[in-house]
This record gives structure tokens, C-alpha cells and sequence, in this order.
């Protein structure tokens, strides 16, 4: 059994480089440096590599810079039905929430929400899949 086998890929997608989404890319980079980690800056980019995920479990961080951008990603939802989710939108709208749910994520944040409550839930979603190892 090759040493990765069982790891989690993590997929890290944000369009934006904004001061909070450069904290929220490193508390990922952090957490997860042990785990394959992909980072996209476009949809495009991200749809063509969905196409050709194999093997592993993943995980995506998701971060919506703006509705449109959630839209797109809402597009992708039979590419990333077998993914974790962390949903990240770009504000508290009862319609953006609603749009968001359509891919079924795990958990739902918006920019504004702490860093470290993120970052908790990330460090327990890559426990709990390295616990079932």
C-alpha cells in the first residue's frame, strides 16, 4: 500500500487574494501540509482537474468571492458530490445560503466569520479521515 493511498487531498479554490483570503490559504497550507493539496484561482481551472480526480478522498475549501463566482461552483456539483465540503460564501444572504447548500457542504462560513473556527473544523475533518485509516 503506497504511503498516500488513504490521505485526503485537500482542494483550496478562491478567484479573490484579499487580505482574509490570504489568512484563510495559509491556515490551509498549514493544516494541510501533511495531505496532497491543490490550489485553484479559477473555476475553469478547478472544473478541469475534477475531471481527473482518482483514488484518493478529498476535501475542498470553497471560497465564493461574489454570487456569480458561487453560481459557477454550484455548477460543479455532480464533480464534487464525493468530496467533503467547506463552504466559504461571500455574505449571509438568505439566498446566497440557499445557493450554497446546493453542493451539499459539510459546513458553511462567510468571509467574516473567525479564522480559528475554520481552522478548527478543518484540523477535525482531516483528523477524522486520518482516524478511519
Amino acid at each position: 500500500m503506497r504511503e498516500n493511498e488513504f490521505t485526503k487531498t485537500v482542494f483550496y479554490f478562491s478567484s479573490i487574494q484579499d487580505g482574509v483570503s490570504k489568512q484563510i490559504q495559509k491556515a490551509v497550507e498549514m493544516l494541510a501540509f501533511r495531505h496532497g493539496l491543490e490550489i485553484y484561482r479559477n473555476v475553469n481551472g478547478l472544473k478541469r482537474r475534477l475531471l481527473h480526480k482518482e483514488g484518493n478522498k478529498f476535501l475542498a475549501v470553497l471560497l465564493a468571492a461574489n454570487r456569480e463566482e458561487l453560481e459557477k461552483l454550484v455548477s460543479l456539483k455532480s464533480q464534487l458530490r464525493d468530496f467533503s465540503i467547506i463552504l466559504i460564501t461571500p455574505d449571509e444572504d438568505e439566498d446566497t445560503i440557499k445557493l450554497g447548500n446546493m453542493l451539499n457542504p459539510d459546513y458553511v462560513f462567510n468571509k467574516n466569520n473567525k479564522l480559528r473556527e475554520l481552522s478548527a473544523v478543518l484540523m477535525k475533518m482531516l483528523q477524522a479521515q486520518a482516524n478511519h485509516i
